[in-house]
């Protein structure tokens, strides 16, 4: 998944490379426990303030839960790590319907938890 996504940053460093990029198209990403070395969910991002947002999942027990309750499995997930647990990787493609593609791509072949993958997405189509 490297060749789509790149390296796996932890949330503190991806919220610093995030905080002064310049931004232009769409980028897929897969959020990922960085201590099991697992995949997590995989999602697009019109803005780096989706991908900020997220990275609040690193440390669920002393934040807002926010809109983690559309999503209860990975939300107790998230719930049930210790700070320092979450990666980000990250692509920026020139338009949505590229990133779209891609999403579907890594949602396929890792699939969702519900069907016996290992995602915590709700859909297969991202």
């Amino acid at each position: 998944m490297e060749e789509f996504l790149g390296e796996v940053m932890a949330a503190d460093t991806a919220r610093a490379a995030l905080s002064g990029k310049a931004w232009d198209g769409v980028a897929t990403y897969i959020l990922w426990d960085r201590v099991k070395q697992r995949p997590v969910y995989c999602g697009t991002a019109r803005s780096p303030r989706r991908l900020i947002g997220h990275l609040d999942k690193d440390d669920l027990a002393n934040r807002p839960v926010g809109k983690t309750h559309v999503n209860p499995g990975l939300r107790a997930y998230c719930l049930s790590q210790k700070k320092g647990w979450l990666g980000v990787s990250f692509r920026l493609y020139g338009t949505e319907a590229e990133a779209k593609i891609v999403e579907r791509a890594v949602i396929a072949q890792l699939g969702i938890q519900r069907y016996g993958g290992i995602l915590f997405n709700q859909r297969l189509t991202g």
